[in-house]
């Protein structure tokens, strides 16, 4: 069986498969790398699909996945709060795919 995938709309993203794209013998299974280049920000299904030696259709499986910019925000202080010099406060950071807030 020989694996391949698309997505749903679709966008530049680059599929590798880097054990191979093919299975000899089940149950087993094949490790699928995605790479986004330059993908606008969206929700995508993930179209992984297998094809007999033949062509034919023999596995399909669907992966949602969504595509979005790395972002911090601060959620404390919220602009409301009334500070004072030489006073210590928290700050509270909410992060998606970041990893370190400097």
């Amino acid at each position: 069986m020989k694996f391949s995938a698309e997505s749903v709309p679709p966008a530049n993203f680059l599929y590798q498969f880097p054990q191979g794209d093919s299975l000899t013998s089940y149950p087993d299974s094949v490790l699928l790398t995605i790479n986004a280049n330059n993908v606008p920000d969206d929700h995508y299904t993930i179209r992984i699909f297998g094809s007999g030696p033949n062509g034919t259709p023999v596995h399909e499986r669907n992966v949602e996945l969504l595509v979005t910019n790395p972002v911090t925000y601060v959620l404390q202080p919220n602009g409301a709060e009334l500070l004072y010099v030489g006073t210590s406060y928290p700050i509270k950071w909410e992060k998606i795919f970041v990893d370190l807030v400097k």
